[in-house]
């Protein structure tokens, strides 16, 4: 008798046995179980304590996001066409309140040509109006860049979208962005909206799970996200004592 321990996915990460185990109740069970026992039971993807970089007991999420202010933030690391053969685009919504907590409110992985990329921007933006927009320059200026000023133009909307300046050269390797969140992590100042699995997934199965796209795009925060502005009310003049006085001597003169 011979056996074989393997994952119940294949490698373009579709379900070996899709008449007892389909994808949609695969990703049924992950959601009620949770991204690290599913890994270990489903993926044969076991990763102890001490060798995650993001601790499954630091772990914070919401269901509804508190009251108070907050700045928004949409985060994109640009990907392929294909679901098959290429990284997808990590779409992340960012709401930092006045405490510098992080709330992720969205996170998606999304699969298309650039034009499909430009008016997922636009519909997210429509739907978040975020502060900033963040694209890593290089990928941003080359391929997306003309194609949204010209559809901003249509549209009559700018959307204030800031390129991150990481020169090819130089980068910092992609490992060493996601650990950057790692203090954040730790010291419970980010939180996930509860059903955003494939996000909590990459967390907890990094640096060992199949996907990246979306704790790639949320380290980006690092460089453009910060809290909301307080905003100063300015003064009505009207009220003050001395706008009386001001106006009965310009009478006199």
């Amino acid at each position: 008798m011979r056996v074989f321990i393997r994952s119940i996915f294949d490698k373009f990460g579709k379900s070996i046995f899709p008449e007892k185990l389909s994808n949609e109740k695969l990703k049924s069970i992950r959601a009620k179980i949770g991204s690290t026992d599913f890994a270990a039971l489903y993926e044969m993807k076991v990763i102890s304590d001490t060798e995650a970089d993001f601790k499954k007991e630091d772990l914070k999420t919401f269901v509804s996001l508190p009251k108070g202010d907050y700045a928004t933030f949409l985060l994109i690391d640009l990907g392929g066409t294909d679901e098959l053969k290429n990284d997808a685009t990590g779409f992340v919504i960012i709401k930092v309140d006045r405490d510098d907590n992080w709330f992720i409110s969205s996170a998606e992985r999304f699969w298309g040509s650039i034009l499909d990329i430009d008016r997922k921007i636009f519909e997210l933006y429509n739907i978040w109006t975020p502060k900033k927009i963040g694209v890593e320059r290089e990928k941003y200026s080359i391929a997306l860049m003309p194609i949204l000023k010209q559809d901003m133009l249509a549209r009559n909307i700018h959307l204030p979208v800031e390129e991150l300046k990481i020169k090819i050269g130089n980068r910092r390797s992609m490992r060493d962005r996601i650990l950057s969140l790692q203090g954040r992590w730790e010291s419970h100042k980010l939180f996930i909206q509860e059903g955003l699995t494939d996000l909590i997934d990459e967390f907890l199965r990094f640096p060992r799970g199949r996907f990246d796209d979306l704790i790639s795009a949320l380290s980006y925060g690092n460089v453009i996200c910060h809290r909301p502005k307080k905003t100063i009310k300015k003064r009505d003049l009207r009220l003050s004592p001395l706008w009386g006085l001001t106006r009965q001597f310009s009478r006199l003169r």
